[in-house]
């Protein structure tokens, strides 16, 4: 039979091990399960907005400086947000969703684009507002698909759809 202090022990061993589920090691933002389990609570968020980052030519990028010093690069930017920001890596390594009210998406976005840019990478974001749909691949594959066509306007900057569409 185990003692209180042995269950605690393990409880707390529990925590940790999902706190490592919930937390990108390398850039240590939330990951997609932890992302999908925060959309639960900030679709509710009226006026909710999100902007999908995309880190520009990031395979140039690592074959010139290593995968180890973009990801690093990329960590340090990302460091950037506020610990009340929902940021979490989306599909592979290089795209990131970021989840505020309309009103206040604009400041991380370009917070995080200005240290990637002190750091020598470039990403492109496309903030969208959330239109109601139930689930955040859905919510996010407008921003997704149009982040792909700015990118090949111009790359390394916010593409705001907010106000073409409210």
């Amino acid at each position: 039979m185990s003692t209180i202090a042995e269950l605690q022990e393990q409880v707390a061993t529990l925590k940790q091990t999902l706190e490592k589920y919930r937390v990108c090691p390398v850039y240590n933002v939330l990951t997609r399960p932890a992302l999908e389990e925060a959309w639960s609570e900030q679709k509710k968020i009226p006026g909710l907005a999100i902007g999908f980052l995309d880190i520009d030519d990031l395979k140039r990028m690592n074959d010139e400086l290593g995968q180890h010093e973009s990801s690093r690069r990329i960590a340090e930017a990302f460091a950037m947000a506020r610990e009340s920001e929902v940021i979490g890596r989306f599909y592979s390594g290089d795209e990131v969703a970021i989840l505020a009210p309309a009103s206040e998406i604009l400041k991380p976005c370009e917070r995080i684009l200005s240290a990637l840019k002190e750091r020598g990478l470039s990403a492109t974001i496309v903030i969208v507002p959330y239109k109601g749909e139930e689930s955040l691949a859905d919510a996010t594959k407008e921003a997704n698909d149009l982040n792909q066509a700015c990118k090949g306007v111009r790359k390394g900057k916010i593409y705001n759809f907010l106000s073409q569409i409210v």
